[in-house]
């Protein structure tokens, strides 16, 4: 199923329903939520799947191109141009990091304890509330998700 199709179906869900049907009205939102929820889920599942695939030219492309000597090409495909490039992250500062820097620096133990609470509390002033609503995986599942599973295949794949 393409992304359009299950979209469509998630679209046709919520129009069809109404709040005016002779089922209590908590049941219907309920079932209508969960069945969005699950055309999400599809959604998700297919698009995870589709740039799993696209990683994987990917990488074939930077390799073809990395073995013929190309460094930071841009190719030109039609009106499409891909160029290659390389990014990296920092490492997120973490209080263990800033412990280590201030122990380098010669800061006193009372004042690195003195700086990490003001970090936690500044941390829990700036925390942020949200309120939604989230579904629990059915017991049917054996609490083995989709997520799960790939893992263990992927584990697998790698011991063979």
């Amino acid at each position: 199923m393409t992304p359009g199709v299950l979209l469509d179906m998630a679209a046709s869900t919520a129009r069809h329903t109404s709040v005016d049907d002779p089922q209590p009205v908590a049941h219907q939102l309920t079932h209508q939520w969960i069945e969005l929820d699950n055309t999400i889920r599809r959604s998700n599942e297919l698009i995870r799947n589709v740039r799993s695939e696209r990683d994987e030219v990917g990488d074939r492309l930077i390799t073809l191109l990395r073995d013929q000597g190309y460094s930071r090409p841009s190719l030109r495909l039609g009106g499409e141009t891909l160029t290659l490039t390389e990014n990296s992250r920092k490492a997120p500062i973490t209080l263990d990091s800033v412990r280590t820097a201030m122990t380098e620096a010669g800061v006193e133990d009372t004042m690195q304890e003195e700086v990490a609470e003001g970090l936690e509390r500044g941390r829990i002033e700036g925390a942020r509330i949200s309120i939604g609503i989230s579904r629990k995986r059915s017991r049917r599942s054996g609490g083995k998700t989709r997520r799960a599973a790939g893992r263990r295949m992927e584990n697998q794949l790698v011991k063979q």
